[in-house]
């Protein structure tokens, strides 16, 4: 499918094939990954939960209330496959199916269901059970694989954890908040959109105002498929570009943006904490979840500086999610034309933030795991 090794050029039936999509979702998602699906702080207490996916698989991220420890179910009875908790997210001592009131502990263990008598003979434990991924922890931040064999994580996370660290950070994280904005473009598109650093510049006003290319940063991308950027920005010297520009006047001194692949997101941009849950919702449409954080020891100020930017900049109506939401569908929109899509390769050997070396190793990773 690729008319190259180096990936120089990706064909546009990537973006647009029905067959194609089903296959990324068994073989990527549910496939040799780790999966973000959540931050610990999300589900503080014993008894919290969070529901979400991982691909087209919808699923359960709980606290258990007996050892603490962190279970991701996937959200289907195992009777006659109804979702089992419907609600976004809550405190739970049992989850229980709408449909024939079968009930699960927070394990996925079925403790009970009507008529329990009934259920036919050899039919065991675990198929009596909800299925429950394979869960590790990196500073707080929850990933699930549907393969227990899977290599540990801090090996998939390699080159990309200072990225990761100074994100998360040192303090406790508080949730604020989260957004969910519906992209109309493929998963993938929206995936290549984090890795491009070419874009950020050209397309984004808000990195225009800080000179985001001039003050300078890196790329990279590791074997697994994850890349960082890392960059700082200017002062501002243009003040009139915005009606009200004071969102950017303190910032952090280096920003992270991270994509973990196959579709989570990681991000300390000026002063917001933000992490991205990315749900494929078919062919041409991408749901995203960004949820914003603060540390503990913010002051009030650094805490109103957050929310303000993680509105502005990159909510669904701010600045940055704005443009990206209509260059994608742009492209989703022209990619039905046969061709091939062209990816930039620098002329240096380090990686300079306006590179597309990144994109490239989603792609190689991605024809890896497609074989194709």
């Amino acid at each position: 499918m690729f008319p190259d090794e180096e990936i120089s050029r990706v064909p546009r039936s990537v973006y647009t094939d029905q067959e194609l999509y089903e296959i990324e979702m068994k073989e990527i998602f549910q496939g040799y990954v780790w999966n973000l699906v959540g931050h610990e702080s999300e589900i503080p207490n014993p008894g919290d939960y969070k529901t979400s996916m991982v691909g087209n698989i919808p699923i359960i991220v709980v606290r258990n209330n007996k050892d603490d420890e962190i279970n991701v179910l996937v959200n289907t009875c195992a009777h006659r496959s109804a979702e089992v908790e419907r609600t976004n997210c809550g405190t739970a001592k049992h989850f229980q199916c709408l449909y024939h009131k079968w009930t699960y502990d927070l394990t996925g263990k079925m403790i009970g269901a009507p008529y329990k008598e009934d259920i036919p003979q050899g039919i065991n434990e675990e198929e009596l059970s909800l299925k429950k991924l394979n869960v590790q922890l990196y500073r707080g931040l929850i990933f699930a694989s549907f393969k227990d064999d899977m290599i540990p994580l801090e090996e998939y996370l390699e080159l990309i954890t200072e990225g990761l660290d100074a994100s998360t950070g040192n303090d406790k994280l508080i949730p604020i908040g989260s957004h969910k904005v519906m992209f109309n473009c493929n998963w993938k598109i929206y995936s290549e959109n984090i890795y491009d650093g070419y874009h950020t510049g050209m397309l984004h006003a808000a990195f225009r105002i800080l000179r985001m290319f001039a003050a300078g940063g890196v790329g990279l991308t590791n074997k697994h498929g994850s890349g960082q950027f890392s960059y700082k920005t200017l002062p501002i010297q243009d003040k009139t570009v915005l009606n009200d520009m004071s969102v950017f006047e303190k910032h952090a001194d280096k920003s992270y943006i991270i994509n973990i692949f196959p579709a989570g997101v990681i991000s300390q941009q000026l002063d917001t904490i933000a992490f991205r849950y990315v749900i494929p919702r078919g062919i041409d449409k991408t749901e995203v979840h960004f949820n914003y954080f603060i540390r503990e020891s913010d002051s009030e100020e650094q805490r109103k500086l957050r929310i303000e930017q993680a509105s502005n900049v990159f909510g669904p109506e701010g600045i940055i999610t704005l443009e990206d939401a209509v260059a994608l569908e742009s492209v989703q929109k022209s990619v039905v034309h046969d061709g091939l899509s062209v990816i930039l390769k620098p002329s240096t050997e380090e990686i300079p933030i306006h590179a597309e070396v990144t994109v490239r190793g989603f792609w190689k990773k991605w024809r890896d795991m497609i074989k194709v």
